[in-house]
């Protein structure tokens, strides 16, 4: 047996790709991460108030989905109904992170590997050398990111893992004048993506029909519906496959369609064996996106890119627009700045709460457990990346074998493997990531 090793880089966090192949074929593929963080555990033992806090220490990219879906949680345990104000403020803190996440990945992760498609070939392009090669798409994604930056930290107070989200409400009141400086970035920062929008599709012109292991024409998927809107916030959960809907469920449900058995290859989904999260799922569950500018420039897009993972990052692109839009509005409603009265956490409900929010990579689930004494006994956190993975092994595998069979390649399947991960927009820890190719 010969094993070789590969990094992979430009992913969020430790994971690795082993491939397992003979002399003819690729027989099995796997994307593995091994890094157990005990957050679960950790938050054991602790008081109700400080969970936000806690979890948002999960990801630096993610911080304020996780405090969110936490508090959302807990507050069905305490039947407490936060203001319209705290809706609105926690609406403006998971749109900013998705404007930050979203560019994030766009220019560190998507953009070397679809520079190197436009031009047909294998090249490694390090951040690096792109933003050598594309300045002002790089300038223009550096303003997206400081524009999402601002609205978390004036909304979050602080950048990342903000501190204002609580149990209830949000600590933080937006003064007037900086409701309008966030609102003046936002309208600036719309005409900025919107001139990022159409260098995609001059990418996407020069690259034509994507490759075929990027399809996902086999694939249900899975995301938060609001009366067919874009909502990051609130709705219930949806599953469907093509055009048909399979489920529709209030987020208490979700342990009645959602194995949380955790398992290395995955969470099974409804039965589903193939199940997606994220930006490409949002789609494929909501009707609009709220501004018509938007619908309009996804009718732009080819034909042949809408079942391909590689669509998700034209996707993101509007995810952002629609989320400045969105927030410009927010920033309109009067009740925004008005006085938040935050509850006492006196009495239980039920002892069992469940919060569920859309994050940048997807569905994130939040499950606690609570005692008389305000002390967590029991902790779920079920991720996009987890809920993704069985996806993810999947297009793994076919798209190893593709590359495999075509070309005999190894350099080529390599590469072709770390595209193909780094579609989904895994969110790991960050540490060392290895791809394995073994020979028997």
């Amino acid at each position: 047996m010969k094993k070789i090793i590969e990094p992979v880089t430009r992913i969020e966090g430790h994971a690795k790709i082993t491939v397992y192949l003979n002399d003819k074929e690729v027989y099995n593929a796997n994307f593995d991460m091994y890094l157990p963080r005990g957050f679960e555990k950790i938050l054991v033992g602790k008081m109700v108030e400080d969970v936000p806090r806690i979890t948002s220490r999960i990801c630096g990219l993610c911080s304020s989905a996780h405090a969110i879906a936490a508090c959302k949680a807990l507050e069905k345990i305490y039947d407490v109904t936060p203001s319209k104000s705290c809706i609105l403020m926690r609406k403006l803190l998971l749109a900013g992170e998705l404007m930050r996440s979203h560019a994030l990945h766009f220019f560190y992760f998507a953009l070397p590997d679809l520079k190197a498609m436009t031009e047909n070939g294998y090249e490694k392009y390090s951040v690096q050398q792109f933003s050598k090669m594309e300045t002002d798409l790089v300038e223009k994604l550096f303003r997206i990111i400081k524009i999402g930056n601002e609205l978390l930290d004036h909304i979050g107070g602080r950048v990342p893992h903000p501190v204002t989200s609580l149990v209830g409400g949000v600590s933080k009141k937006l003064a007037e004048k900086e409701v309008v400086g966030l609102q003046s970035n936002l309208r600036r920062g719309a005409t900025t993506v919107r001139g990022i929008i159409e260098k995609l599709l001059e990418y996407m012109g020069k690259i034509g029909e994507p490759q075929k292991f990027y399809n996902i024409d086999e694939t249900a998927f899975m995301a938060l519906n609001e009366g067919g809107n874009f909502n990051l916030y609130e709705g219930k959960l949806r599953i469907a496959k093509g055009k048909k809907v399979l489920a529709d469920f209030e987020p208490e449900q979700y342990p009645q369609y959602i194995d949380t058995e955790k398992k290395s290859q995955g969470i099974q989904i409804n039965g589903e064996k193939l199940v997606l999260t994220g930006p490409m799922a949002r789609n494929q569950i909501i009707e609009r996106y709220g501004a018509y500018e938007v619908h309009s420039l996804m009718d732009e897009v080819p034909t042949s890119w809408r079942e391909s993972l590689l669509y998700s990052n034209f996707l993101r692109l509007i995810e952002i627009l629609a989320s400045m839009y969105d927030a410009i509005l927010i920033l309109n409603e009067p009740e925004l700045i008005e006085e938040q009265e935050l509850p006492q956490l006196n009495k239980i409900a039920t002892p069992v709460g469940i919060g569920v929010v859309e994050a940048p990579r997807g569905t994130l689930i939040h499950q606690y457990k609570v005692n008389t004494k305000n002390i967590v006994e029991s902790a779920t956190i079920i991720t996009p990346t987890e809920l993704n993975l069985s996806t993810i092994n999947q297009k793994l595998l076919e798209t190893c074998r593709d590359s495999y069979q075509n070309t005999q390649d190894i350099e080529k399947l390599k590469e072709n493997a770390k595209r193909v991960i780094r579609t989904f927009d895994p969110c790991v820890s960050c540490a060392t990531h290895l791809i394995e190719v073994i020979h028997q």
